[in-house]
């Protein structure tokens, strides 16, 4: 047998952590074999985290090592450049073999993109809006200034001296000098910006919902267009003659510069994650991991290989040698046109997508390559591998667990992970990223802005919003819910998912999760630190924090109490709120993504990226402490509608006393909503306060005694 381990770190109440290593026969191994060549990269990603406030908090962690996600490879001269999250970038020489680790200035923030010109100049593009310079073959790098609010998605080199980068809500970044310098351009559009090519003196830009922008090679003035059939446009490049772009559904190419676009002869149901191209030849990886070779720019396609990974760069080395790189630095190469392939590095570690407290608060953790583990006390233990693919989300229903893959295939465990049936296929090639169930229906979010419903029997369409990102899908009743997607857009049904109407919100940011806690109240959260709230079914949104977390948001669940919870962002930060949003502290430091939390009673999970999880109990709620040790008191909070003012004196004597005090309640905008004035109040007195009018939701309540003001939280819930 195997000898594992059981790793995890507990905060002390000082502070100060400790590691505790007990062996367990069902835990993932600490170390697995790998090639020899690639040892390096174990070395070089050794696990860092820390743990930012005195709170108890488990790591569970298969391996003491971090490997990266792996998200491009690129060749300058003769160096080939790796990068990935958590800020890795590797440069091996390939005459020698040679392998080093760059070190950069941007902490553990993701590279996104590479590009090099041909005189040996190059441009990385990171998460947090960092964009870096190398004037000499990657040895030296530099930040360069740009708007740091920006989401940048790709870089690339239409000439030597001329460099594009392209981001979210419609905007990219123009150098006319390599790389030195970026001109901000916001185009006529917010629609998200995934990447760009040249060809003929024309700078071409592509992005979602179909769109394609065309301007001159000085890029000042574009043209901007949009083809919803095509979906969202995911990848773009030149072979001189013409641009080839992979979509949602499929290859298309364009020999006039992207005025007109075709759709060669092609399998149903591919969708092109990315495209390069080698001379006149095309290549295209597909999210599941297969490569298509053309040779004539993009007019017909050959199936040349299945990688069997998910890939996320890849770099042309030759007509027939390629290297691919993706996540869990799964790195492939292969020299005979995709009939074999070579691994540099194997799966060592998965990354969790999804978390789930069951029945008896035991945690189950969903890997997307379908590995599902179960947390149980102070163990972590294997459950069923479920078949291939690439999974998002898992969902705990009474004693069963639904696992979505994002195809279309849901599986079924009815016995805790023991064993796992397909029990429905939805039909098509969308893409799906969520799930929810209600009664006996099953509600699907797809990348290509559709609801799919299904009844037991058969599936049924219904459309949201063309090539719309859905991101997340939930129900209140058998009748209210509502689905969230890319550009702060929720829609909401009033009759079981038959209809959708766009719902008022606040935001332009794409909106990543969304917890419902009552029969009218649900929280989201999204990028930008955005969190938001609706009391009415979902029909209106407003804001629920002033966007302090300053992080993208992944991930959000909220205690029943409706003042405490936790958020996990894009960046690797666990957050706790335990003030109903208004204020958010970093518990823990992790610098990968955090992908999913769960609050079970007063504890939480927490999953993501190179096989992360976590577990901690939350903190107590604060208690409301006036400067002169008076306690403001509000019973129940929350309360649905009816609400009992008292002050205690905390124990201390002369009795406290508050002279003709007013009391005001303001909504979450500031709007003040009741208002009361009372001759006197202490810790013999009480104040009773009638809100039984007002819509569930979160409220300030403001003590005003002559010079003084005393606030409180105050929650409705009907």
């Amino acid at each position: 047998m195997k000898n594992f381990e059981n790793i995890f770190v507990k905060s002390s109440p000082a502070g100060h952590f400790g590691v505790s290593q007990e062996t367990n026969p069902y835990l993932i191994s600490k170390k697995n074999m790998i090639s020899f060549a690639f040892m390096f990269l174990l070395i070089l990603t050794t696990l860092n985290v820390s743990v930012l406030q005195s709170q108890e908090i488990e790591l569970f962690s298969p391996s003491e090592y971090g490997i990266r996600n792996l998200t491009d490879i690129e060749k300058s001269g003769n160096t080939i450049f790796i990068c990935g999250d958590g800020g890795l970038l590797l440069n091996v020489d390939a005459a020698t073999n040679s392998v080093g680790k760059i070190e950069l200035d941007i902490d553990d923030e993701m590279i996104i993109d590479l590009a090099f010109n041909s005189q040996n100049q190059g441009v990385a593009v990171c998460t947090g809006g960092i964009v870096l310079y190398t004037p000499d073959n990657g040895q030296t790098w530099s930040k360069k200034k740009v708007d740091t609010t920006d989401f940048l998605t790709s870089v690339n080199y239409i000439s030597d001296g001329m460099a594009i980068i392209t981001a979210m809500n419609g905007t990219i970044y123009k150098s006319s000098n390599s790389g030195i310098q970026w001109e901000r351009i916001k185009l006529n559009t917010d629609i998200n910006i995934r990447s760009s090519a040249g060809m003929n003196n024309n700078i071409i830009i592509c992005g979602d919902i179909g769109m394609t922008g065309v301007a001159n090679v000085g890029g000042n003035t574009w043209s901007i267009s949009s083809r919803a059939y095509m979906g969202n446009i995911l990848s773009a490049a030149s072979t001189g003659n013409s641009i080839v772009i992979g979509t949602d559904d499929g290859f298309y190419y364009s020999e006039d510069a992207g005025n007109s676009w075709v759709r060669p002869i092609q399998p149903e149901g591919l969708r092109a994650k990315l495209i390069k191209t080698f001379g006149t030849k095309a290549y295209a990886a597909t999210d599941s991991g297969k490569i298509y070779v053309s040779a004539d720019e993009g007019k017909s396609w050959t199936l040349k290989s299945s990688s069997g990974m998910s890939i996320n760069g890849m770099l042309i080395l030759s007509d027939v040698s390629w290297l691919i790189a993706g996540e869990n630095s799964q790195t492939k190469i292969t020299v005979n046109d995709g009939q074999s392939y070579s691994d540099i590095l194997p799966n060592t570690i998965n990354n969790y997508v999804s978390v789930n407290h069951l029945y008896d608060g035991s945690g189950f953790i969903l890997s997307t390559a379908g590995e599902a583990k179960i947390v149980i006390t102070n163990d972590m233990l294997d459950l069923s591998i479920l078949p291939s693919g690439f999974y998002r989300k898992s969902l705990a229903v009474g004693n069963s667990i639904y696992a979505l893959e994002e195809t279309g295939k849901i599986y079924i465990s009815s016995d805790v992970g023991s064993t796992w049936e397909l029990k429905t296929q939805i039909p098509g090639s969308q893409i799906c990223n969520d799930f929810s169930f209600r009664d006996d229906f099953i509600f699907a979010a797809c990348t290509n802005g559709e609801v799919l419903k299904y009844n037991n029997t058969a599936w049924t369409a219904m459309k949201v919003q063309d090539s719309l990102n859905l991101t997340t899908i939930r129900f209140f009743d058998n009748n209210n819910g509502f689905v969230c997607g890319s550009l702060g857009k929720i829609y909401f049904t009033t009759n079981s998912g038959s209809s959708w109407a766009p719902a008022s919100t606040p935001s332009t940011a794409m909106i990543t999760d969304a917890v419902v806690l009552n029969s009218d109240v649900a929280f989201a959260c999204g990028f930008k630190g955005e969190f938001f709230m609706t009391s009415d079914k979902g029909a209106t949104w407003e804001a629920a924090s002033d966007n302090s977390a300053n992080d993208n948001i992944l991930t959000l669940d909220i205690h029943p109490d409706m003042m405490r919870g936790i958020a996990g962002t894009a960046s690797g930060k666990l957050l706790y709120t335990d003030d109903a949003f208004r204020t958010w502290n970093t518990i823990y430091d992790y610098g990968h993504l955090i992908t999913d939390v769960s609050i079970y009673g007063n504890n939480f999970i927490a999953a993501g990226q190179n096989a992360l999880v976590l577990r901690g109990e939350l903190l107590p709620l604060s208690v409301e402490e006036t400067n002169d040790g008076s306690i403001i008191m509000i019973h129940p909070n929350p309360g649905s509608g009816r609400f009992t003012l008292t002050i205690s004196n905390n124990g201390q004597s002369p009795l406290i006393t508050f002279n003709n005090p007013v009391i005001e309640i303001t909504d979450i905008s500031g709007k003040i909503v009741y208002e009361k004035k009372v001759p006197e109040l202490n810790d013999k007195s009480a104040s009773i306060i009638d809100l039984g009018n007002m819509p569930s939701g979160v409220y300030l309540l403001n003590l005003k005694s002559e010079s003084k003001t005393y606030s409180k939280k105050l929650i409705i819930n009907k």
